[in-house]
């Protein structure tokens, strides 16, 4: 194989790979989501109590993920035209870096879920069970919104690294 077919056979198991990971992110939307927090609800009361809040949160959560899919997509085509190397990517990388503050943004709503959440009676809870899932929910939030924020971060110095790519080639361009 030759170095643009491999490159364009590469970018097609790519987007491939993108199209099954967005179906399977519809499906934990539409099923998963839902049905678990239902069945979650069912034995833990402050799953119960929040459990709207808390299928809001994952839903929106999945679509920002979703976002990124579709954005890195969209990149894949810029690469696939040669076009990766002008303005138009940069909307693609902003939604990328959106989504990932928006992700933050819900991961901070899910910490914060058990605090807001409308208060339950001690005899309610099994066992000590609110402390476990109160301090779950805190522990994964947090740490969901340092990884998103990372995230955009990281995606945020790539942009500028594009952006002087694509000032250099302008230059070069003009050279040339």
């Amino acid at each position: 194989m030759t170095t643009p077919m491999l490159r364009r056979a590469l970018i097609i198991a790519l987007e491939v790979g993108l199209a099954l990971a967005l179906l399977t992110c519809v499906f934990f939307q539409a099923v998963v989501v839902p049905t678990a927090l239902a069945d979650e609800a069912l034995v833990d009361p402050v799953v119960a109590r929040a459990q709207g809040a808390l299928t809001i949160i994952g839903i929106l959560s999945i679509a920002c993920f979703e976002a990124v899919l579709i954005a890195t997509g969209m990149l894949l085509r810029h690469t696939w035209n040669d076009s990766i190397f002008s303005q138009r990517p940069f909307i693609w990388v902003d939604v990328t870096i959106g989504a990932c503050l928006l992700a933050a943004g819900l991961s901070v709503a899910a910490a914060l879920t058990d605090i807001v959440a409308p208060s339950i009676e001690a005899s309610a809870i099994p066992d000590g069970r609110e402390m476990s899932t109160g301090s779950a929910l805190l522990i994964v939030g947090m740490s969901g919104t340092a990884v998103c924020i990372a995230g955009a971060l990281v995606v945020a110095v790539m942009r500028d690294l594009l952006k002087r790519a694509v000032t250099f080639r302008q230059e070069l361009d003009e050279v040339i």
